[in-house]
């Protein structure tokens, strides 16, 4: 090998160079989302508006992320990262910049670490380099990138590949130390996003291909078993979470003969996003959950179904064959890797998401490097048109990932594009609502609302929306009958009590606004805007004493609040006046 100063071989140069000019154009690809805002699309729940994170890194907030589950997942690691972009970046609304560049560099360091995993797996740096370049660089990716809260993803994408390269080292040269890092490696990365509870599987087929390994499926199963323990406890957890929440849809909403037709079409789905990135969008609303959209239909079903069955077939027939076990294992790691999120158990109300094929391309992304590798094998000749072809596939993942991050700047932009993607998205037009309500366009934001309403009868926040954007324009009657709607299809919602309350209170009927506000007090006793109401109401209509009691809970949730404060001061003079002190 030729030397080169520092002691540093030429070929190791030449990686290290390589993986800095890939990281250079994965961030080149991403450069919109440094003027990129916070969305509305759950940042608000893990950064912006969450006082856990907000706080930056603290013994009590750490102690939070390990102890309790949020936003439907229990991933402390990933809460950790948040709070340390927090320390560093703050949680303004001028400061989503820093976090966004903070997810490009872990997506970064992840791509890195692959195409360094591709490297010690087979022993082909430019295979893995560009296996790692598709990874870094592809459009459909954009959205576990360039939206913050997917943190989860590209953090635990980069402690799975490291998992993997330790786990390398330990099949190859053995040693305690390496078996013990794996182990903690993977434990790091389930606490970031349990989407790792299939890594176990995943090195029993490494281990099919490429590194063709000799040891019996008993040593190699029982070697595992503290790891699939670790799955287990992760995927138990997670389950514990999304159930606490009310995220985990029942087989009432979504029958589970849908769940297997959706399955399918959704394996060949990605399968196409992978290879013409076209058509992306931030939600894909459920067919099953959605009216006035139509599922796959049988007939459609039953070709699907072949064509996976055909797949699975060719893959089966390369390898028994041609002796090439390289399709069998990529076709086996994407459906693995598919697995989790496929929507046999389904969390949310999407059909599908771009941010789901993260981890499953890669072993396309595989497969199509080992047939361009083999091809320069056999054919050395096609080296040239084989490193074009690579270029321009590059390039041009370049380009769709630069124009797709534009698309995710902010909340109206993204939501924007959701809908015009698929008119009928209900949370695409909710989603807009909001963020068009947050600038003052409320007459805009409740034509949204009102789709919304109605492509998902019985949506109670909807409805809560459309009231409020209706009372900003004063339309007093009609905002009532959107609170009104909105606690018919959930009576336990405390605000859509506590807004119609003040619609009431506003058209002056103080009997039924006090009645709506204690209503609301019942169902959520922290709720301070319908306690100060409610003693307003009561001080109006002469009611002085349980109005300074009203008043006194509400200072009791905010004491340095100097409106409750003078509430209560009025209650008590106004009690005292009356004569009447208790």
């Amino acid at each position: 090998m030729t030397g080169v100063p520092g002691g540093v071989s030429l070929p190791a140069m030449i990686r290290a160079l390589s993986i800095v000019l890939l990281s250079t154009m994965i961030f080149v690809a991403y450069a919109p989302v440094r003027d990129a805002r916070f969305l509305n699309f759950d940042d608000n729940e893990y950064v912006s508006a969450n006082p856990h994170v907000r706080d930056g890194i603290s013994a009590d907030g750490i102690g939070w992320a390990f102890t309790e589950s949020h936003s439907s997942n229990w991933h402390p690691v990933t809460w950790i990262a948040h709070m340390l972009d927090a320390e560093f970046f703050g949680t303004g609304p001028d400061d989503a910049g820093g976090h966004h560049l903070s997810n490009v560099l872990v997506h970064s360091i992840a791509s890195g670490l692959l195409a360094w995993l591709g490297f010690v797996l087979t022993g082909r740096w430019w295979a893995s380099l560009l296996v790692a370049a598709l990874f870094g660089l592809h459009p459909v990716h954009v959205e576990s990138v360039a939206w913050i809260s997917e943190r989860k993803d590209t953090l635990s994408a980069a402690l799975g590949f490291a998992t993997l390269i330790a786990w390398t080292g330990w099949v190859r040269y053995g040693g305690r130390w390496r078996y013990l890092l794996t182990t903690v490696l993977l434990a790091l990365g389930l606490m970031a996003k349990p989407i790792l509870v299939t890594l176990p599987v995943v090195m029993l087929l490494l281990e099919i291909w490429p590194l063709q390994r000799q040891a019996s499926w008993k040593q190699r199963l029982v070697e595992k078993l503290p790891w699939f323990g670790l799955v287990v406890a992760s995927a138990v957890a997670t389950v514990f979470a999304q159930s606490a929440s009310q995220a985990v849809k029942s087989t009432a909403a979504i029958p589970m003969s849908y769940r297997v037709v959706n399955a399918i079409h959704s394996v060949l789905a990605y399968l196409g996003k992978i290879f013409a990135p076209l058509d992306l969008a931030a939600l894909y609303p459920h067919w099953a959950i959605t009216p006035g959209l139509r599922g796959p239909s049988p007939l459609q079903t039953a070709i699907e179904l072949s064509v996976l069955l055909l797949i699975t077939a060719l893959a089966v027939w390369f390898w028994r064959s041609r002796q090439n076990r390289l399709p069998l294992v990529a076709w086996g790691l994407w459906l693995l890797l598919l697995a989790p999120v496929i929507g046999i158990l389904q969390v949310g109300d999407q059909a599908m998401a771009d941010r789901y094929t993260y981890l499953p391309s890669i072993a396309l992304f595989a497969l199509f490097a080992g047939v361009l590798a083999s091809i320069v094998e056999s054919e050395p000749g096609a080296r040239i048109p084989v490193l074009g072809l690579a270029c321009l596939l590059l390039v041009g993942c370049g380009i769709g990932t630069w124009q797709r991050a534009g698309v995710w700047q902010d909340s109206e932009t993204l939501f924007r594009d959701a809908i015009a993607h698929e008119p009928a998205n209900p949370n695409a037009h909710l989603n807009l609502g909001q963020a068009l309500a947050q600038r003052g366009a409320y007459e805009e934001a409740g034509r949204h609302y009102a789709i919304a309403a109605r492509l998902r009868p019985g949506n109670p926040m909807a409805q809560f929306n459309l009231g409020n954007a209706l009372r900003e324009q004063d339309d007093l009657q009609g905002a009532a009958d959107a609170y009104g709607a909105a606690l018919a299809a959930d009576p336990s919602y405390a605000p859509a009590a506590s807004n119609l309350g003040d619609i009431q209170a506003r058209q002056g009927n103080f009997e039924a606004a006090i009645e709506s506000f204690r209503t609301a007090t019942q169902l959520d006793p922290t709720l301070k805007a319908a306690r100060i109401n409610l003693a307003r109401a009561l001080l109006i209509t002469g009611q002085a004493g349980a109005a300074r009691d009203a008043a006194y809970e509400a200072l009791k949730l905010d004491p340095d609040n100097p409106t409750y404060r003078a509430t209560l001061e009025e209650a008590e003079a106004a009690l005292a006046s009356s004569g009447d002190q208790q």
